[in-house]
């Protein structure tokens, strides 16, 4: 099985450089395994980036416990001593100037170039429905009570089979649905009124976004 998550945009993050932007780019891992991460590319000097990026991540067929975990970073880029001071005029208000000397004294001092936590969100996977869901998440970050902004994702299932394959399935499926329909409803199939129960419903909304069916497919398959 496979999480697709496609990493929309950010709204309103928390400005982390000395100008009063940032440049963000998101992480993405499991849980159960915060070792393999996925990273998006960097957008720079914004708080409202777009990134429209795809990612599959495997999960084991029970993953309800697991939990996605989101995070927006601000890169920092490897900048010597010199290039840092060179950006005081782009510097805004008390807190950038702030920014700009904890920079500077880190870079002096150590010589790293560290990466700024923004903010994170957590979406458990059991929350997630078998049709997928797209939905703006709040970023927070710890002792911190200020908005960290918001990330945006859609979010869905699929599994790792070859979409001739899960065509088929589909196919078979409403076969079968059809005929449990025709079955219970008692009626001859010139008579059937085209429209499946609740329960099936749910049953075809389900294949189709675990298989990772497009509308041509399905469409096919009817």
């Amino acid at each position: 099985m496979l999480l697709n998550v496609e990493v929309i945009e950010a709204k309103d993050l928390a400005p982390k450089d000395p100008n009063g932007l940032a440049d963000p780019y998101v992480t993405l891992y499991l849980a159960s395994n915060t070792s393999h991460r996925y990273n998006s590319s960097v957008k720079p000097t914004t708080l409202n980036p777009v990134w429209e990026e795809h990612f599959a991540l495997p999960i084991s067929e029970n993953a309800d416990n697991d939990t996605l975990c989101i995070e927006v970073w601000d890169f920092d880029p490897a900048e010597t001593v010199g290039e840092k001071f060179g950006k005081f005029l782009d510097v805004k208000g008390v807190k950038g100037i702030r920014r700009l000397v904890k920079e500077i004294a880190v870079t002096a001092t150590t010589g790293q170039h560290n990466n700024e936590l923004i903010g994170k969100a957590q979406v458990p996977l059991s929350a997630i429905p078998a049709a997928g869901m797209t939905m703006w998440y709040s970023l927070d970050k710890k002792n911190k009570i200020t908005r960290r902004g918001v990330v945006k994702l859609r979010l869905g299932f699929s599994s790792e089979k070859n979409k001739q394959v899960a065509a088929q399935e589909h196919k078979h499926l409403l076969r079968i649905l059809l005929l449990h329909e025709l079955e219970t409803s008692k009626v001859a199939p010139h008579w059937w009124c085209g429209i499946f129960s609740p329960q099936a419903e749910s049953l075809i909304t389900q294949h189709t976004a675990q298989s990772g069916l497009c509308p041509i497919d399905t469409a096919l398959a009817q």
